[in-house]
C-alpha cells in the first residue's frame, strides 16, 4: 500500500457479502405476486444505494399496488429472513478486513441500514475492527453517488479524504467515494 494511505473504508453489499443478489431476488419475487416484473435496466437504479432510493426507483417506475410503507416492511423482512438463512461472505474478505486492520483504521459505509450491516459484521465476527465507525443508510442524508457516507466516515476517522482507500463494487459506490475525493478499488 501507498504510504498516501492513512484509513481504508468498506463498502459491504457486494464487497464484504454477496447480498444485492439476495435482495434483487426478494424485490423481483414480491414485484411478481404483484404482477410486475422488475425490469433489468432497472437493476442498477436499485443496487448499491440505500434501500430508500432503491423503494423511491421502485415506486417511480411500479404501480405497487400497497402503500409504501407496507412494501417496504414487506421487502425489508424477506431480505432480512433470507440473508438469515444463508449469508454468502465475498471469499477472502475476511482474512483481508483482519490484515488491513493491523495496519489501518478502519470504516464501513453501506446503504444498508445499521441493523443488517451489524448482523453481518457479527457473524463475520469484524465488527470490533471497525472500532463503531460504522455508517448505515440512516447514518447518513444522502445515497451513494453522493460522497456524504464516505465524507462522514473521513471525518470520523480523522483522516482527510484523499488518504482514504475505498473498497467498493457498485457504480454508484465507486461514483460516491471518487467524489469524496477517495482511491477506489472496485471489487467484481
Amino acid at each position: 500500500m501507498s504510504s498516501s494511505i492513512q484509513a481504508v473504508i468498506f463498502d459491504m453489499d457486494g464487497t464484504i457479502v454477496d447480498t444485492e443478489g439476495t435482495a434483487a431476488e426478494v424485490i423481483e419475487q414480491t414485484l411478481a405476486e404483484w404482477g410486475l416484473r422488475l425490469n433489468p435496466a432497472h437493476h442498477g437504479l436499485v443496487s448499491g444505494r440505500t434501500w430508500a432510493a432503491g423503494f423511491d426507483v421502485l415506486f417511480e417506475k411500479y404501480a405497487i399496488p400497497i402503500q409504501r410503507a407496507q412494501a417496504e416492511e414487506l421487502i425489508l423482512e424477506r431480505y432480512r429472513a433470507a440473508t438469515a438463512r444463508e449469508l454468502k461472505v465475498i471469499p477472502g474478505v475476511v482474512e483481508a478486513i483482519r490484515a488491513l486492520a493491523k495496519e489501518f483504521p478502519l470504516a464501513l459505509v453501506s446503504g444498508s441500514h445499521r441493523r443488517e450491516v451489524l448482523f453481518a459484521l457479527d457473524r463475520l465476527a469484524v465488527r470490533d475492527l471497525f472500532q463503531g465507525r460504522i455508517f448505515g443508510a440512516e447514518d447518513y442524508h444522502r445515497s451513494k453517488p453522493e460522497p456524504d457516507g464516505f465524507l462522514k466516515a473521513a471525518a470520523a476517522l480523522a483522516v482527510p479524504p484523499p488518504a482514504c482507500l475505498v473498497f467498493e463494487d457498485s457504480a454508484a459506490g465507486i461514483a460516491s467515494a471518487r467524489a469524496a475525493g477517495m482511491k477506489v478499488v472496485a471489487v467484481t
